[in-house]
């Protein structure tokens, strides 16, 4: 297990960097994680390379899903509906 989490592989696709990414802040304040993010901190690995971030409040615990699941679904499903390709008519 060591080995895969100190494996240091990255991807060479660039484009992967301009994929519409959220997060979802629940422990930290969406400006304590930039904050982090903008020192580097490691437990956000790869966060400040992405271009295209989203960040979003949701006040509760490290499990939001028991916590307070209507307003996380709530807002995966606005996330997703944002980036959805649009409807094809037949």
């Amino acid at each position: 297990m060591d080995s895969v989490r100190s494996s240091s592989r990255r991807s060479a696709n660039d484009a992967r960097l301009d994929v519409p990414s959220t997060v979802i802040c629940t422990g930290f304040t969406s400006e304590q994680v930039k904050e982090a993010v903008g020192q580097g901190y490691a437990w956000l690995g790869g966060l400040a390379e992405l271009r295209n971030v989203t960040y979003i409040d949701l006040p509760t615990s490290h499990w939001p899903m028991w916590s307070r699941p209507r307003e996380l679904a709530r807002i995966i499903g606005d996330v997703a509906k944002a980036y959805a390709p649009a409807a094809r008519k037949t």
